[in-house]
């Protein structure tokens, strides 16, 4: 009888362990190490997008260093508005033709140096912050209207685009409901600015002493929000010297 108990249970703890055995494996936990930096940084992989790499080598060039010297530390897509991605040099024509390109702003040692391309990288222009000296009072008013405006400050705002014009009226061609214009002639400026992205025209006397804000905040110049007339008009070289 003991003998027949004791096969029963050794053949119920073979068939629970049988049973054990077929039950599938708790799943494991694989975790990928990923190696830290000094500073609890995590290590990243970064490709570079060509006008970025363009400018960069363009760069070294010019300067006679390092391009790995070279810190990238802004970039912004812009819509330039020629072939010469608003930059003026002296004696080369430009075509009149929406260029989409960017912004770059490279640090050396301290030194912020901006570069504008095309989006493909294959022109590649260095623009340097023009003289504020040589600079009508216009401008510089306008700026400082400008900042006080749009609560930005005026050393942002960037002159883009500079005409010398004869403005048809009083309101400096700014055509506005309701409201009335002297029919004059006034010399004056079409100024075009631009800060954190974004561009701002004006229209001035030749003093400076009357701006009137003919367009703002447009990403790009594309369809004007006011129509704007002048008797005649001469685009003003800036009183810059750039180099590619």
């Amino acid at each position: 009888m003991k003998r027949s108990i004791l096969m029963v249970f050794i053949l119920l703890l073979s068939l629970l362990a049988a049973c054990t055995a077929a039950l599938p494996a708790e799943p494991m936990e694989h975790k990928t190490l990923i190696p830290k930096l000094p500073g609890g940084l995590t290590q990243t992989v970064s490709v570079e997008q060509p006008a970025v790499i363009a400018a960069r080598n363009a760069l070294a060039v010019n300067r006679g260093i390092d391009a790995a010297t070279i810190q990238l530390i802004g970039m912004d897509p812009v819509d330039w508005t020629n072939s010469c991605l608003d930059v003026q040099v002296t004696g080369q024509a430009c075509e009149q033709v929406m260029t989409p390109g960017y912004r770059l702003i490279f640090d050396i040692s301290g030194e912020q140096v901006e570069y504008r391309t095309n989006l493909a990288g294959d022109v590649v222009m260095e623009a340097k912050l023009e003289s504020q000296g040589s600079l009508p009072n216009a401008v510089l008013l306008t700026r400082v209207q400008a900042s006080e405006t749009w609560l930005i400050p005026a050393e942002q705002f960037q002159l883009i685009h500079l005409d010398e014009v004869e403005w048809s009226n009083g309101c400096l061609g700014v055509e506005k409901p309701e409201v009335g214009c002297t029919d004059i002639i006034v010399p004056g400026y079409r100024i075009i600015l631009e800060a954190q992205g974004y561009r701002y025209e004006y229209h001035t006397d030749l003093l400076g002493e009357v701006i009137v804000e003919a367009a703002a905040q447009q990403p790009t110049l594309g369809d004007p929000q006011l129509v704007w007339q002048a008797v005649s008009y001469t685009h003003l070289t800036l009183p810059t010297i750039y180099s590619v």
